[in-house]
C-alpha cells in the first residue's frame, strides 16, 4: 500500500477472495498501483486512507456485501466520487440495477476477461484524474481570482489615498500663496505701526516739554491752551493713543 500519491493510478480491490485479488492484481499491475482489502469494513478504512482512483468491488462477501459497502463509501464526506466498478458472479438484471442504486459506476461479470476490465478501469481512472485535474485546475483559477479581486481592491485604495494626497498637497500650495499674499501687508502694516509708536512717543515728549513753558506764557494763551486741552481730554489721550497702537501691533 503506498502512503503518497503514486505516479500511476492506485486500484484498491475489495474481495474475501485471495484468487479473484490475485488474477486481477496480475491483469493490472503493469499500469497501476494495487492495493487490496478482504472485507467491506477494511476496504472502507484503505479507500479513506489513501484515496485510490478507482475501486473494484465484490459483492458476494461474508459481513457486509458490495452493496452495503459501496453505500457506505458513497456516504462518505472524501469519498463520494471515487470510481466503483462492481466484480461478480451474478447475472441478474436486478443485481446490476441495485449494484448501480448503490452507487457503483460499472459491472463486470464474473468470470471476467482481463482485457475487458483493463479496459473498463482504463476509461474509468483517466475520467476520473481528468475530473481532478479539472477540479484542481478550478481551484487554482478560483484562488487567482480572489487574490485579483484583492490586488484590485488595494489598487483601488492606493488610488483614492494618491487622489487625496494630491488634493491635500494642492491645498497646501494654495495656503502657502495666501499666507505670502497675506504676510506681506500685514509685514508692511506693522512695520509701520511700530515707526508711529516712535513718532507718538517723541510728540508726548515735546508735548511735556511744552507744558513747562505753559506757566510763563501770556494770560490769554494759558487760558486757550487749557481749553483745548480739555476739548481733546488730553490726560486721556496721551494714555489711549499708545494702547490703541500696542494693540494694533
Amino acid at each position: 500500500m503506498n502512503h503518497y500519491p503514486p505516479s500511476k493510478p492506485s486500484i484498491l480491490i475489495i474481495d474475501d477472495n485471495i484468487t479473484n485479488i490475485e488474477v486481477l492484481a496480475a491483469a493490472l499491475a503493469n499500469d497501476y498501483e494495487i492495493s487490496f482489502a478482504t472485507g467491506g469494513a477494511e476496504g472502507i478504512e484503505l479507500a479513506g486512507k489513501y484515496r485510490p482512483d478507482l475501486i473494484l468491488l465484490d459483492i458476494m462477501m461474508p459481513g457486509m456485501d458490495g452493496f452495503e459497502t459501496c453505500r457506505r463509501l458513497r456516504g462518505g464526506e472524501s469519498l463520494p466520487d471515487i470510481p466503483v466498478i462492481f466484480i461478480s458472479a451474478l447475472e441478474e438484471v436486478a443485481d446490476k440495477v441495485k449494484a448501480f442504486q448503490a452507487g457503483g459506476n460499472d459491472y463486470i461479470t464474473k468470470p471476467f476477461q482481463p482485457e475487458e476490465v483493463r479496459a473498463r478501469v482504463a476509461t474509468h481512472t483517466a475520467l476520473y484524474r481528468a475530473r481532478r485535474e479539472l477540479e484542481a485546475r478550478e481551484e487554482s483559477l478560483q484562488r487567482n481570482l480572489q487574490e485579483l479581486q484583492t490586488a484590485h481592491q488595494q489598487l483601488k485604495e492606493m488610488s483614492s489615498q494618491l487622489l487625496q494626497s494630491e488634493k491635500l498637497a494642492s491645498i497646501g500650495q494654495l495656503a502657502a500663496g495666501v499666507a505670502h499674499e497675506i504676510n506681506n501687508p500685514i509685514g508692511f502694516v506693522n512695520s509701520n505701526l511700530s515707526t508711529l509708536k516712535k513718532y507718538a512717543v517723541i510728540l508726548l515728549q515735546i508735548l511735556d516739554e511744552y507744558a513747562l513753558l505753559e506757566e510763563t506764557a501770556p494770560a490769554d494763551t494759558r487760558r486757550r491752551l487749557q481749553a483745548l486741552k480739555q476739548e481733546a481730554d488730553l490726560g486721556f489721550l496721551r494714555q489711549d493713543i499708545l494702547e490703541l497702537i500696542d494693540e494694533s501691533i
